[in-house]
C-alpha cells in the first residue's frame, strides 16, 4: 500500500472532488472539498483508508501538498473555492493561516470562512511582498504539527504551503541526489549506517558459534542470520520510537537492508572461507579478529555500488529517507571504525603469510639438510 500511494502522488493520481453545498432555495454557498485515491485494486478510497497510512510511511508532506493544489488549482477559483480548501485543510489535521491580510474586511471574511490564524500587513508590520492581480487572492499556509513542505504557487495564483514546527517523528529532509558525488555520498553514509548492523550481527554470530564449536556452515548461518537481525533492528528501532506503527516499519526496513545486508555477507563469508585458517582460529587467536575485520571493511566497500544504484532509483536507503526519520551512529564514527578494521585486518594477514612462508622455507631447508 505504502509503495502504491507513493507511486499514486508521483503520478498524479490522486483526485480533489468538489460537492456544492447549498442553501434549501438551491443557491450554492461553498463546495467541500473530497480527497479521492483511485487505487487500480481497491477502488476508491476515501481518506480515512490512506490519510494515517500517509502520516505513518512519511508521505503526508507530499500528500498534503497535492491536496491542496488541486483544490487551490481550479479554473474561476472563488470564495467557494478557498472555503473548500480551509476544509480540507482540516480534514487532514493542519491549521490554516492566511497571509497578507490588509483590511479588517477581509479578516471578517476569512473569520467566517473558518480561517485559524491570520498575517499581514493588518496584524503586523509593513514587509516585501509580490504584488497581486486580485484584492481576493490571498494566500494559504497550512500548518500542523507534523512535517514541513515547500512553498507552491498555482496557475491561479494562490501559494500554499505547510510550514510546521518539526517533532522528532517526521524530520526535515532535502532532496536525495540522484547522481553525482552527492548520490556517492549519500550511498557511503547508507552503507556505514547498513554495515554497523551487520558486523555486529556477523562478530556475534561467528564468536558464539566458534565458542560453541559450530561447524563452518552453521556459524555461516548463525552470523548470517544476526547480521540480518541487527541490520533491521539499527534501521526499525528509531523509526518504531518516532512513533511508526511495526507494519509500516517492516516493509520500510525490508526496502532499505535487505540487498545491502545480502551483498556484504556474501563478500564477508566468503573471504572467511577462503582465508586459509580463518574459520579455525579461536576467540583468543589475532588470525580470528584480523580475518573477520577485514572481510567485513571490503564487505562495506563493495556494497556501496549496491547501495549507489538503489538510491538512484529511489529505493534501497531512500525509502528510510522518505520518513525524514534517521538514526544510528555518526557515519564518520562507522567510517574511523572501518578504516582502523581494514589496517588491522590487512596487518594480521599479511604477518600470517610471511609467517607462512617463513615456515615453509624453513621446513624445506630441513627436509633437504636431512637428505644431504
Amino acid at each position: 500500500m505504502v509503495a502504491d500511494l507513493r507511486m499514486s502522488l508521483e503520478r498524479r493520481g490522486l483526485e480533489v472532488h468538489f460537492q456544492p453545498i447549498a442553501t434549501p432555495d438551491g443557491t450554492v454557498r461553498s463546495l467541500e472539498a473530497l480527497v479521492r485515491w483511485p487505487h487500480p485494486v481497491l477502488g476508491v478510497l476515501a481518506p480515512a483508508r490512506f490519510i494515517g497510512l500517509a502520516e505513518r510511511s512519511g508521505l503526508i508532506r507530499r500528500l498534503t501538498s497535492y491536496a491542496l493544489e488541486r483544490a487551490l488549482d481550479t479554473d474561476g477559483a472563488d470564495l467557494a473555492i478557498v472555503r473548500s480548501t480551509i476544509a480540507l485543510a482540516h480534514d487532514l489535521g493542519l491549521r490554516v493561516v492566511a497571509e497578507g491580510v490588509e483590511t479588517p474586511e477581509v479578516a471578517e471574511r476569512l473569520r467566517l470562512l473558518g480561517c485559524d490564524l491570520l498575517q499581514g500587513f493588518l496584524i503586523g508590520r509593513r514587509r516585501p511582498r509580490r504584488p497581486r492581480s486580485r484584492s481576493r487572492r490571498w494566500s494559504l499556509a497550512c500548518r500542523g504539527s507534523r512535517r514541513s513542505a515547500g512553498s507552491l504557487v498555482t496557475p491561479m495564483g494562490y501559494t500554499a504551503r505547510a510550514v510546521t514546527t518539526t517533532s522528532p517523528h517526521h524530520q526535515h529532509h532535502d532532496a536525495m541526489p540522484t547522481s553525482g558525488r552527492a548520490l556517492t555520498g549519500v550511498a557511503i553514509a547508507a552503507t556505514l549506517h547498513c554495515l554497523t548492523g551487520c558486523a555486529i550481527g556477523e562478530v556475534l554470530g561467528v564468536a558464539i558459534g566458534t565458542a560453541l564449536g559450530f561447524s563452518d556452515a552453521g556459524t555461516i548461518a548463525l552470523a548470517i542470520g544476526l547480521a540480518f537481525l541487527f541490520g533491521y533492528g539499527l534501521t526499525s528501532l528509531p523509526l518504531l520510537r518516532a512513533g511508526f506503527a511495526l507494519a509500516a516499519v517492516i516493509p520500510i526496513a525490508l526496502a532499505s537492508d535487505t540487498l545491502s545486508i545480502a551483498t556484504m555477507e556474501v563478500v564477508d563469508n566468503a573471504i572467511l572461507l577462503a582465508v586459509p585458517g580463518a574459520m579455525e582460529a579461536g576467540l583468543g587467536d589475532l588470525m580470528f579478529w584480523g580475518s573477520l575485520s577485514f572481510a567485513l571493511a571490503i564487505a562495506g566497500v563493495v556494497a556501496v555500488p549496491v547501495n549507489r544504484w538503489l538510491i538512484a532509483r529511489g529505493r534501497g536507503h531512500a525509502v528510510v529517507h522518505e520518513t525524514g526519520v534517521h538514526g544510528g551512529p555518526s557515519p564518520r564514527t562507522v567510517a574511523i571504525i572501518a578504516a582502523i578494521a581494514f589496517v588491522f585486518g590487512s596487518a594480521v594477514l599479511l604477518a600470517e603469510l610471511v609467517d607462512s612462508d617463513d615456515g615453509a622455507m624453513g621446513a624445506a631447508a630441513t627436509s633437504h639438510s636431512a637428505t644431504g
